[in-house]
């Protein structure tokens, strides 16, 4: 999958040398080692704050353009059988 042409944290633009934290901004991943007990009981939340880490924060979300000519009601596919009788009419 590329990365949209605007959006300066993805993965592929990291080029040999840079750090990848640098580059992917709030987009890099962070992992922490959790006991099953503790994220059953608290979720992720709750494996960050018992490693002590602090969790990381939500990028902000860029707006969402339509693009022209979308259709606003959902068309559902047609069962092959009717899409067939379509077709030989």
């Amino acid at each position: 999958m590329l990365p949209a042409p605007g959006f300066p944290y993805a993965a592929q633009r990291i080029q040999p040398g840079q750090s990848a934290q640098a580059v992917m901004g709030p987009y890099y991943p962070q992992a922490v080692y959790c006991a099953k007990a503790t994220f059953e009981q608290g979720g992720w939340r709750a494996c960050f704050a018992a490693a002590r880490v602090a969790v990381p924060a939500a990028p902000a979300r860029a707006p969402r353009h339509r693009a022209r000519g979308h259709r606003t009601r959902r068309h559902h596919a047609r069962p092959p059988h009717a899409r067939a009788h379509r077709r030989h009419r």
